[in-house]
């Protein structure tokens, strides 16, 4: 849901959200492509929250929130090699926050929450409302 450059540029952690659509919002100020230094939160309009593990601060409203140590970050490419300016960042798992709203029987709800999924294309989502079981073959 957000993205902290940080103010302790060496402490190479992250922390992730959950992205959620409480009211099915039309937009999503907080993937502005903002200039270093700006703050997303404040651009986005998001309370943040301490952290407990990592540096960089939580988006408070979130129903869960992974802190990470950052373990890679992979600029991604075309099949020929041509380098595009997007990116996929790869954290280790070092502490987890998730709002005891959205627990159920001891576990996280997900549906719960809403969540959005990217569907590709400009501006094209979707909303998670719906779950089911699959048996995995063994």
């Amino acid at each position: 849901m957000e993205r902290h450059r940080g103010e302790c540029p060496g402490d190479r952690r992250i922390c992730l959200q959950s992205c959620y659509s409480p009211a099915g919002g039309e937009n999503e100020p907080d993937s502005a492509p903002l200039p270093y230094g700006v703050n997303e939160f404040e651009f986005a309009q998001l309370a943040a929250a301490p952290s407990w593990m990592v540096t960089p601060p939580r988006v408070a409203e979130a129903p869960a929130a992974l802190e990470c140590k950052l373990v890679q970050i992979v600029q991604l490419h075309s099949a020929d090699g041509t380098p595009f300016e997007q990116y996929l960042t790869i954290g280790e798992v070092i502490g987890v926050h998730i709002d005891r709203a959205y627990l159920k029987d001891g576990l996280f709800d997900l549906l719960a929450t809403h969540p959005v999924q990217r569907a590709g294309y400009g501006a094209d989502y979707t909303e998670a409302t719906i779950g089911f079981k699959m048996k995995r073959p063994q």
